[in-house]
């Protein structure tokens, strides 16, 4: 727990994951003192990174903790592969306000960490990514054994979390055609919405128009109804 006490277990499955196998993680089940929905493995021993570094790197497996420590990217917890709860925040929030989540390449993690991302930013984090690219791996332990040092690379390189989901876009539509201009708008207009600076909204409002080579006016009033 947050002070290092031993409330559980977590154990990983070392062959090839299928459906015959279970799951690639298994904890301990619920019980009086462990609750998975308020603990984040490793916070008892990321708590001083956390501070010295401004920042808190969120993972999905607890052995890309012990991965990324042994690389000396000491800012890391993981949520044991759930979404991220306002109780687990809450945590947080009484260290840092900038939250950097990790993906892997193959972009299930992104989709499943989506709704802490929401609830984040309605408690006024900062969010960045990390975004691990294909050739390094699917996950921070991959790089680590591939490299600790590009591990820490990409630690100290996250990107704004809108800029990730331009990137995410851009892979799905074509801003060239009518129709993915009109998706592309569709999916980001909502993410950026959900900024609550007026001044960093309209920088991304900007942005989008000029990708998807729309005017500004176009597209501000549907963020605006959305806010």
């Amino acid at each position: 727990d947050y002070t290092g006490r031993v409330i559980g277990f977590t154990g990983r499955y070392l062959g090839e994951v299928d459906e015959k196998s279970g799951p690639k993680y298994l904890n301990s089940p619920e019980t009086a003192i462990y609750h998975k929905s308020d603990q984040l493995y490793g916070l008892h021993l990321a708590k001083s990174a956390i501070r010295l570094q401004g920042s808190v790197i969120i993972m999905e497996g607890n052995l890309d903790v012990v991965a990324s420590h042994k690389a000396g990217v000491k800012n890391v917890i993981a949520s044991s592969g759930t979404a991220l709860t306002e109780s687990q925040l809450r945590q947080l929030k009484k260290l840092t306000s900038k939250l950097v989540f990790c993906f892997d390449g193959d972009n299930a993690g992104f989709i499943a960490a989506k709704r802490g991302i929401h609830l984040a930013q309605t408690m006024d984090f900062e969010v960045s990514v990390i975004a691990i690219p294909k050739e390094l791996g699917k996950d921070p332990d991959d790089v680590v054994r591939q490299s600790p040092e590009k591990w820490v690379e990409l630690a100290n390189a996250p990107i704004h979390i809108v800029d990730y989901y331009f990137r995410q876009a851009l892979t799905q539509y074509n801003p060239q055609q009518v129709d993915g201009k009109r998706e592309m708008a569709k999916s980001l207009i909502e993410e950026i919405a959900r900024i609550k600076s007026p001044v960093e909204r309209e920088h991304w409002l900007q942005a989008l128009a000029d990708v998807i080579h729309v005017g500004l006016e176009i597209i501000k009033p549907m963020a605006d109804s959305m806010i």
